[in-house]
């Protein structure tokens, strides 16, 4: 597997302190370093930026192999992004969980001007068992046994991509 993430992750806790005015520029700036060298101290970030006001500029890349039972999770248990779970089935299922998860804070999240947009991306060459992407494809130059699946993320409102893939 592979997994690149390339975009910007939010802090909304701080976020919201921000907006609500509860803290100085120093604590501000000192929330922003905590929280950077938090993500920082996963090896799989190659780059985190501050970009200020809670929210980051990271890029994400980690590549691996699926053996036995096994969890992938962006960005960590907790606060989950989008998980890779490999199951005793054989069954590799894929999933968005914070997208659900955030569904009952959306309103918040939105008057606060948080918002979840992007795309995902699934390529794989195997049996797919389920899935609910919003366009399909088949091949890619030189590999077309490949297929290639996407969802496009609008809102805290688009249902939550998921996908189920049979490994063995």
């Amino acid at each position: 597997f592979a997994l690149t993430f390339s975009g910007q992750l939010v802090w909304a806790p701080l976020v919201e302190e921000i907006r609500e005015g509860k803290l100085s520029e120093r604590e501000i700036r000192e929330k922003e370093a905590v929280i950077r060298r938090d993500l920082e101290r996963d090896p799989h970030f190659r780059e985190v930026h501050t970009l200020g006001n809670g929210y980051y500029r990271v890029l994400y890349e980690r590549a691996g192999i699926f053996t036995g039972p096994r969890q992938v999770t962006f960005v960590r248990r907790g606060s989950e992004l989008i998980v890779m779970e490999l199951r005793t089935t054989g069954e590799v299922h894929i999933r968005s969980s914070s997208t659900g998860a955030l569904a009952e804070h959306m309103e918040r999240l939105a008057a606060m001007g948080v918002h979840s947009r992007g795309k995902l991306r699934v390529i794989t060459d195997v049996p797919v068992i389920s899935q609910n992407a919003h366009a399909h494809q088949r091949g890619l130059p030189g590999f077309p046994n490949f297929h290639i699946f996407d969802w496009t993320l609008e809102s805290y409102e688009t249902p939550a991509p998921r996908m189920v893939l049979k490994l063995h």
